[in-house]
């Protein structure tokens, strides 16, 4: 079906926006706009907000671009949504997760007892040990 056969409340995909500044909430309302796409719903949730947007090819292009220009994890999941009764092929709904962290390059956290010089930050740290130089590779949640 072309995309003006559906109705403003369509949508394909969830952004799950995670402690998200105004500078992402804007970067992302842009980007939208831009490609001509419509978001079908806000939802405000405890630590953060869900947009569910129209197009699921645009939703992964976006979550990517995301990636790109913030510092943040980025988890990508599709869910089973109904199957088409003509072609009988299954119709996903995708969910891209971007949840922004409190950790930037530069910074030095905690990690098992000793310093950590925060190199970059992905969807996990990489970072050195201050006292002897090796490289390590942080989960989120080692940290939290």
């Amino acid at each position: 079906m072309a995309k003006a056969d559906h109705g403003q409340n369509y949508f394909e995909g969830i952004l799950q926006l995670r402690n998200p500044t105004e500078r992402l909430k804007r970067f992302v309302k842009s980007e939208v706009k831009k490609r001509g796409e419509w978001i079908a719903k806000i939802v405000k949730q405890k630590n953060g907000v869900d947009y569910y947007i129209s197009s699921q090819r645009f939703l992964r292009a976006l979550g990517k671009k995301l990636k790109s220009h913030f510092d943040g994890e980025l988890i990508t999941s599709r869910k089973l949504f109904t199957q088409d009764k003509q072609t009988m092929k299954r119709v996903y709904r995708v969910n891209v997760l971007f949840r922004m962290h409190d950790y930037k390059a530069g910074q030095i956290v905690k990690y098992k007892g000793k310093d950590v010089m925060i190199k970059k930050v992905g969807n996990k740290i990489q970072g050195t040990f201050v006292d002897d130089g090796k490289k390590v590779m942080i989960e989120f949640k080692e940290l939290r």
